[in-house]
Formats: C-alpha cells, sequence, structure tokens
C-alpha cells in the first residue's frame, strides 16, 4: 500500500510556512500499514498540479492533498482537480447557509467571494470541515484515490481524523498491524539503541523497531505486521516483556502520550499540586503543561521571573545569592524554588534558570547552561545541563528536561506512596 502527499503552496516552496502537514499525516498513516512512497510540494500553479496529478495517478494507491482550498485567487486546487477530472463547479446551497451563518455568528463580514466556498466538483464525495470554510473532496480515479484538504493544519488534521482515515480503513484490505509503544525521557537515543542493541538483533523479519526521538523523549514504537491478529499480540508480548526489562524506570508509559500529561497523571495519583518558576523558558513549561485538558485540577500557575528584579521581588531570590553566585547557577535555582512553592502554597515547584544565548554578559555561565531545580517543601534536588549553542534549542531542552526531573521525583514519591 503506497501514498504519496502533495503540499500545494508557493509559501512552502518560499520558506515562509514549514510544512508540518506532510510529516503529521506521516505519522498517521504510517502505523496502519500505508508506505510512504513520495511527498512533494508544489506551486499555486495549475500546469503543475496537473502534471503531479498525472505523474502519480493509478501508480499509487492513495494520493493525500493539502492546501490551495481557501476562497482568495491563488487557491487555484479546485478548479484544478475540476479539470483533471473533466467535472464542473456545482452549488450547494446548504453548505452556503452554514458558512454565512457561522459569518454572522462571529459578526464576520460575509464577502461574495465566500460563495466559493460552497462550490464543489460535481463527482466528488464531499467531505465535511465543521473548522472552517473549505470541506474536504475524496475521488477515486484508476485504483487510485485522492483526498483533497486544506493547508491550515488544525482543519487538515480534523478532516484526516474523523473523515479521510476512516475511509481509506473502510476503501482497502490491511494486513493486521499491531503497534507497541514505550515513552522514555532523559535517555539519549544512542544510548537507547545500545541497550537494545542484543534484542533488535533477534527481532523476526516481521516486527521492527522505530526510533522516534524528540528533545529529552525518545518515543519506541513495536510494528508487528502479519495476517493473524492474535498472534502478533502474542509475539510482541515477549518482546515487550524484554524491553520492560531492559529500559527500566527509563519507561515512563506504554502509550504515546507526552511527558507533560504523564506527569499530570502523576500528579493526580498523589493528589498533588505544581507550579513553576522560569526564567529562561520564560513561561514555556506552564504552556506545556496547561496544554492538557484538566492540567487545573493541579496545576497552579507559573511566575516568569525573567529579570533579576522578579527573582529578588517575587521569589525573594536574595540579593546576596544574585551578586555572588550570579543569576545563572545552582543557588540561585535553588532560591526561585523555594520562592515558588512558598509564592504559589503547591506541593511540587519547578524552578529554571539558565543562559540561551546566543551572548553572554561575561559574567554568566557559557551558553546552553542550564541549572533546574525540583522538589516539594521537604525533598528538594537540582541539576547542571549543557544544552547547545543554539537559543531555541536550549530552551526547549530545558522545558523537557525539567520535566523530566520532575517525572523522576514523582515516581519516587509514588513508590513510597
Amino acid at each position: 500500500m503506497k501514498a504519496v502527499i502533495i503540499s500545494i503552496g508557493d509559501e512552502i516552496l518560499n520558506g515562509t510556512t514549514v510544512n508540518t502537514n506532510a510529516s503529521w499525516i506521516s505519522t498517521q498513516i504510517q502505523p496502519i500499514g500505508i508506505d510512504i512512497y513520495e511527498v512533494v510540494s508544489i506551486s499555486d500553479n495549475a500546469a503543475h498540479i496537473l502534471a503531479t496529478l498525472n505523474h502519480f495517478v493509478s501508480n499509487v494507491d492513495i494520493i493525500l492533498i493539502t492546501g490551495g482550498l481557501g476562497p482568495t485567487k491563488d487557491d487555484i486546487t479546485k478548479k484544478t482537480i475540476c479539470t483533471y477530472f473533466n467535472s464542473e463547479l456545482v452549488f450547494h446551497p446548504e453548505i452556503y447557509a452554514r458558512l454565512k451563518a457561522a459569518f454572522e455568528k462571529r459578526n464576520i463580514p460575509f464577502t461574495e467571494n465566500n460563495r466559493d466556498q460552497a462550490m464543489y466538483p460535481d463527482n466528488c464525495t464531499i467531505l465535511d470541515n465543521p473548522l472552517g470554510t473549505a470541506q474536504g473532496m475524496w475521488f477515486e480515479k484508476d485504483n487510485t484515490v485522492i483526498a483533497c484538504m486544506p493547508g491550515v493544519p488544525f482543519e487538515m488534521k480534523g478532516l484526516m481524523t474523523n473523515q479521510v482515515l476512516p475511509k481509506i480503513l473502510k476503501r482497502f484490505n490491511f494486513p493486521a498491524i499491531v503497534n507497541k509503544y514505550f515513552m522514555t525521557s532523559g535517555i539519549s537515543e544512542s544510548f537507547l539503541a545500545n541497550k537494545l542493541e542484543p534484542l533488535e538483533a533477534i527481532l523476526p523479519e516481521h516486527i521492527t523497531l522505530a526510533y522516534l526521538p524528540t528533545p529529552a523523549v525518545v518515543k519506541l514504537r513495536l510494528t508487528a505486521r502479519g495476517n493473524d491478529e492474535n498472534q502478533l499480540e502474542q509475539d510482541l508480548t515477549a518482546i515487550t516483556n524484554q524491553m520492560r526489562a531492559i529500559l527500566g524506570a527509563g519507561i515512563y508509559a506504554e502509550e504515546p502520550i507526552p511527558l507533560e500529561q504523564h506527569i499530570g497523571n502523576q500528579l493526580k495519583a498523589l493528589n498533588a499540586t505544581l507550579a513553576t518558576a522560569e526564567s529562561i523558558t520564560g513561561g514555556k513549561v506552564a504552556h506545556k503543561i496547561t496544554l492538557i485538558p484538566g492540567s487545573s485540577d493541579y496545576f497552579r500557575g507559573t511566575i516568569v521571573a525573567y529579570h533579576r528584579s522578579v527573582k529578588e521581588q517575587l521569589l525573594k531570590v536574595s540579593t546576596t545569592t544574585l551578586d555572588k553566585y550570579t543569576p545563572v547557577s545552582e543557588e540561585t535555582a535553588m532560591e526561585m524554588l523555594d520562592g515558588i512553592l512558598s509564592a504559589m502554597g503547591t506541593d511540587f515547584g519547578i524552578a529554571i534558570t539558565g543562559n540561551a544565548g546566543p551572548t553572554t554578559d561575561g559574567k554568566a555561565e557559557d551558553v546552553g547552561t542550564v541549572f533546574i531545580a525540583v522538589g516539594s517543601k521537604t525533598e528538594k534536588r537540582v541539576k547542571k545541563h549543557f544544552f547547545n549553542k543554539n537559543r531555541e534549542v536550549n530552551i526547549e531542552y530545558a522545558c523537557m528536561f525539567s520535566l523530566h526531573e520532575l517525572r523522576i521525583l514523582l515516581t519516587e514519591y509514588l513508590v513510597k506512596a
């Protein structure tokens, strides 16, 4: 089963927009047994779109297209698709009425060019998109399925999840596929590969192991393919047992959930609360935590103590500590932790200070140096990290390793409980 992902838009080609759609789509279709044959980015040009379709239709099973479905003049995908399928655009009054009502509800003027958003080829299956104005389209030709979706990421994800994937699963016969996940934190990909090398060497041909690394977190995915799902489950059980024995506490979950969600589960299990004091990360840890629905049950808030004066006034870091050890120091991180625990009255806290770069003031630690303190009123610890020379990378790593350090601490509390 082969699929091609086509991203349409000049903004992708000139670097204005990062093509996150293609990477996300890949993560959704590969686990169900669809191989990515090619990923293509093309311009808002009718001839280019037609040539690309001619190249792939009948040569692959599935073509997934994103972009070019909006109401502006450069959105030509729909009209070009009509040309390719020798079809005509048909007006759908029910879609028009729904769009107009949505605009009126939001007090947005409904201009006549939005009428085009109710026009669709007469030979397509319309895929309902409640998250935006452009509906998706489904075609079939020469044993190839073509699904067209908007380029707006959250709209595309909604259509893929609720419309396209269910139709693909119904349309094609797939082999039995079983995936098992192990989420690890604080362990590098290379270290994991070294630890798991003996196990990988004896994996049967129908089972593969994928490493999917991000800062501080590596997702491991075991995939078994065959004809008998029950047998695949049995085959994977023996392997997953061995992986647990090898990786031990490095594993934080056996389902693909982010580290911040796992920490939320830990805090709820302890009936505990959390707050953060953030300097280098500027509130990014709090942002990650609050992306999880229901996080208000355990997360109280953050103090973004970016400037020295905020550290002194709100977190009560002493002037002596800041003068003697500098704001980027173990001592400052520990006093920030004390300050956030006191200010927020929480059970646990995270405090982060560091030098993101690209330069220093001559007194601070080298670029990429980060101090992370985690703890409670009775148990506190601080760790020094060296990350990178890149500012954005340092901030992301500081966020994720602070969550990792907290995970380790909370795990210890849960064992004691």
